[in-house]
């Protein structure tokens, strides 16, 4: 219901800060950018995860090429479906439902976005593999392994699963020079580089809403930007066809 529910909101001159994913398909992507620019307002697709103070740290290492070039990016984001919402049946959620739009490859696409932003905008998906065998009962797939790469040849891996018992999500960046492991649950960024002792950054007191405060500033303070909207609005876009495309 996400793309009607932004649909109407554009078409009335309203900016919206969309909650993730924007659709389950690509049908009415082209449809929601024109809806944008013929109103004069703009998109943002809710991935708070590209404001998480590690990860952001990640890219900034990325762009100034600290480590020389990546070369390789992998994630791992695996947690108990059933252990979500423990007071409430499972097999009724939007996650487990192919007719809500669930699947663990679209409801865990926070990782699938990162590898996309860590890449760059020339990143796509060359292969995809779903897995449907496990006891949950659901009628959607449990896991995804996807295959990314951009014009320069740098692939990413990117895994997500209903499945796993202990949750475990982490992210690992392998450059010429340095490997960068985050293990998420952990709040800890490990940078290991040769012949040098590691380097462990640790966040304390991290709160996970903080991600979610700073996309909603960062979306407050665009609508003072109208010059960059249509821009902006095309880039959001761009990335949500690149993920869906990624999944079919």
């Amino acid at each position: 219901m996400h793309m009607e529910q932004a649909l109407q909101c554009l078409t009335r001159g309203l900016s919206v800060l969309v909650e993730k994913p924007l659709s389950h398909s690509t049908e009415s992507l082209d449809k929601l950018e024109s809806a944008a620019r013929e109103n004069g307002c703009f998109l943002q697709v809710g991935y708070m995860m590209r404001f998480h103070p590690l990860l952001l740290r990640v890219k900034e290492h990325i762009n100034r090429r600290d480590f020389g070039g990546l070369v390789h990016a992998a994630s791992h984001w695996g947690e108990y479906l059933p252990d979500w919402h423990p007071w409430e049946d499972y097999r009724e959620s939007y996650a487990a439902r192919k007719d809500l739009g669930g699947g663990a490859g679209l409801t865990l696409s926070h990782d699938l976005d990162v590898a996309l932003w860590m890449l760059g905008d020339s990143a796509d998906a060359v292969s995809i593999n779903k897995n449907t065998g496990s006891s949950l009962e659901v009628d959607v797939e449990v896991a995804v392994d996807v295959l990314l790469r951009n014009k320069e040849g740098i692939t990413a891996t990117v895994h997500q699963n209903f499945f796993e018992r202990i949750p475990r999500r982490f992210y690992t960046y392998l450059f010429d020079t340095a490997r960068l492991h985050l293990d998420y649950f952990g709040n800890q960024l490990t940078i290991c580089q040769h012949d040098k002792e590691d380097e462990i950054i640790q966040l304390h007191n991290f709160d996970r809403n903080d991600m979610f405060l700073d996309q909603s500033r960062d979306f407050i303070r665009r609508l003072n930007t109208p010059e960059d909207w249509k821009n902006y609005t095309t880039k959001q876009i761009s990335g949500s066809r690149r993920l869906l495309n990624a999944l079919k």
